[in-house]
């Protein structure tokens, strides 16, 4: 399925076995309801939620798929840097061209200044803690 930032609000739909042309995963809004119908001259289709069997559908049935009113509450045992795990999980590398000149490309942390060309891209200065130092909007 496709990646989705976790600060993203968002229903993602992948099919299990896709075949023929629609092969993609598919994103939508949590206002959006969407409604989904098995095809008369088609088989049964089972319905798969988080990886769990939660039924079956036969030829004419339809469901609708919609956000629930509240969001899960998820455990988080610690900090998570989101683009760095999708950085090693990808295998992301750095350019090419620095990692021939034996130079890691650098490495901004959230707490420190972004380098000059990237100023605008700087997030706002976190007043709360009182330590002036830049972290992400929640």
């Amino acid at each position: 399925g496709p990646v989705v930032s976790p600060r993203a609000e968002a229903l993602v739909f992948t099919a299990v076995a896709p075949h023929m042309t629609f092969d993609r995963s598919v994103v939508t809004a949590p206002d959006e309801p969407v409604a989904l119908r098995i095809l008369e001259r088609s088989g049964q289709a089972a319905v798969s939620i988080d990886g769990q069997l939660r039924g079956v559908l036969d030829p004419g049935d339809w469901i609708g798929v919609y956000a629930a009113p509240r969001r899960l509450r998820a455990v988080r045992l610690g900090p998570m840097d989101f683009y760095g795990r999708l950085r090693e999980r990808m295998r992301l590398t750095d350019a090419p061209a620095a990692a021939a000149d034996g130079v890691p490309a650098p490495l901004w942390p959230v707490f420190t200044p972004p380098p000059g060309d990237l100023a605008h891209l700087a997030m706002p200065v976190n007043v709360g803690d009182g330590s002036g130092a830049r972290r992400p909007m929640p």
